[in-house]
């Protein structure tokens, strides 16, 4: 293979974008594997020596404006004019046959996914793990709460050209996620243009312009993956509505036990949960299982790992269809229950607010960089006593049983304070007695809530298999710190939540048939 390494690539306005090209030794023209990154080329070097392996093709590794050894500023999601000037460079190439595959997870997925609709002709396939096409709903924001434990540390890593690292904060992590942030910038050591437009409102922003947009059907295949334990698997789930909504070829979907970073190295388990052998992830076999399905055509590919059972199933549609799923709802109830039945008499559960010390965030869908936060199904019982956390579990289960799909609650609340959050997490109480968690939510209130009223709180989905004497529990609660950024409370409240015939709050789950 012919190998060129700082290739300068000028782009429409002149900034020279830093490029690593690879041409097979043999003369002819090949399809492009387009790779652009923002954390360094020449670290998916690696890379290239999978691919050379899967067929011949040429590959294009470029650093993306202002990071590394690009010029111009790094501005987040500004990519669309530069992978479309890069492409165009590509096909004016003797050894580009004008034919495309691009690559990359999360950050490189969205940079891909940005020109379907300039080129979708050109582009044969994205393979994109962990990725979104809506970055203010599902990345930076949560049904519009920050992600804290992501937004700030990528902020420090990316507002300067070579990775930041998080030593330049005085203080250790997590405590400079606490005080009032916008404020500290300053303090923080770093250049935090990034940080402010993460902090600027959605309509000041150019949210919206900066999402995905597919006006036309497609003929691209986009194979995307997402991890039950990744804090971007609300962003899997826009991102595969978006591209099925476009029409044409239909997304392929595999969703897996991972965290964000998991799946690229391949984790055999996440803390001290082990997978086991299917769960472990092969991104390379996928891939290539990706371009093996685009050369023949293939129809929709889905398929969904059971977290305990250690299996794949396969589907025809996500969410999985009523044929394969049934519905049970959760009522809460008297006695911190949960019942299949809805409640006969009404139970009111306080929740007493203390803005000084909020429910500390212990594992379950986090990114994995910051120190001390770990994703994956840790054990939730050191928060039973907390006089802000409300737990709820059903009845031990008297047959194994799998729970595959979709998670909602629906509760009926009030709020004493003017701003707050209500968060909800997903437990399993296993046969060791771990409380283990298995997904979460998150809604923000704005407004006092004097009387009760019903929110809805999407808590993604997962694929679980639950054994006999196991239990189904559920938490409540107003916080989950540093995951999520605090809402505005300057002291002690009372927020509540009730369940009654008239006002059933409970929570919504889809059980294999």
């Amino acid at each position: 293979m012919k190998m060129n390494f700082a290739l300068p690539v000028e782009m429409r306005d002149g900034i020279k974008l830093s490029t690593i090209l690879y041409v097979p030794q043999e003369s002819g023209n090949f399809t492009t594997v387009l790779i652009r990154t923002p954390y360094s080329a020449k670290g998916y070097l690696a890379a290239v020596d999978a691919l050379r392996a899967t067929g011949a093709y040429a590959i294009v590794l470029q650093d993306t404006r202002g990071r590394y050894d690009s010029e111009g500023l790094f501005t987040p999601f500004k990519e669309k004019e530069d992978t479309l000037d890069t492409i165009s460079w590509i096909k004016k190439q003797d050894w580009s046959n004008g034919r495309f595959i691009a690559m990359g997870p999360s950050y490189l997925g969205y940079v891909a996914l940005q020109v379907l609709d300039d080129e979708g002709d050109s582009i044969d396939a994205i393979f994109s793990p962990m990725t979104f096409t809506r970055p203010y709903d599902g990345l930076v924001y949560r049904n519009g709460v920050l992600h804290l434990h992501w937004a700030l540390p990528w902020s420090i890593m990316t507002s300067t050209r070579v990775q930041s690292s998080l030593a330049r904060v005085n203080g250790t992590w997590p405590e400079n996620y606490s005080g009032a942030l916008p404020d500290k910038v300053d303090s923080l050591g770093w250049p935090d243009h990034v940080w402010q437009q993460f902090l600027n409102p959605k309509a000041t922003n150019d949210w919206l312009k900066d999402s995905v947009k597919i006006s036309k059907p497609l003929k691209t295949r986009v194979c995307l993956v997402g991890g039950w334990f990744d804090f971007m698997l609300g962003a899997t789930f826009s991102t595969f509505e978006d591209v099925m909504s476009a029409g044409g070829q239909p997304p392929d979907l595999i969703l897996g036990p991972w965290g964000h970073n998991g799946y690229l190295q391949s984790l055999p388990g996440l803390g001290d949960f082990d997978f086991g052998k299917e769960g472990k992830a092969n991104a390379a076999a996928d891939f290539m299982g990706m371009v093996k399905r685009t050369v023949e055509g293939a129809s929709q590919y889905i398929k969904a790992y059971i977290l305990r059972k250690d299996e794949w199933i396969t589907l025809d549609s996500w969410p999985p269809s009523e044929e394969l799923v049934e519905t049970q709802l959760l009522h809460l109830d008297t006695g911190f229950t949960l019942n299949l039945e809805p409640p006969k008499k009404e139970s009111e559960f306080d929740i007493h607010v203390d803005p000084s010390n909020p429910v500390p965030t212990i594992g379950g869908a986090v990114w994995e960089f910051p120190p001390l936060l770990e994703p994956g199904p840790a054990d939730q019982s050191q928060l039973s006593e907390r006089r802000d956390v409300l737990r709820f579990f059903g009845e031990p289960a008297t047959d194994s049983y799998t729970i595959l799909g979709p998670i909602t609650a629906k509760l009926w609340v009030t709020s004493e304070s003017p701003e707050t959050h209500f968060t909800t997490k997903m437990l399993l109480e296993d046969k060791d007695g771990n409380q283990r968690f298995l997904q979460d939510g998150i809604v923000s209130v704005k407004g006092r809530l004097e009387d009760y009223t019903q929110i809805r709180v999407d808590m993604l989905a997962i694929g679980i298999q639950i054994e006999k004497t196991e239990r189904i529990g559920f938490e409540v609660s107003w916080s989950n710190f540093p995951k999520y950024e605090l809402p505005q409370i300057s002291g002690p409240s009372l927020q509540s939540v009730k369940s009654s015939v008239e006002q059933p709050s409970f929570f919504e789950i889809s059980v294999l048939r």
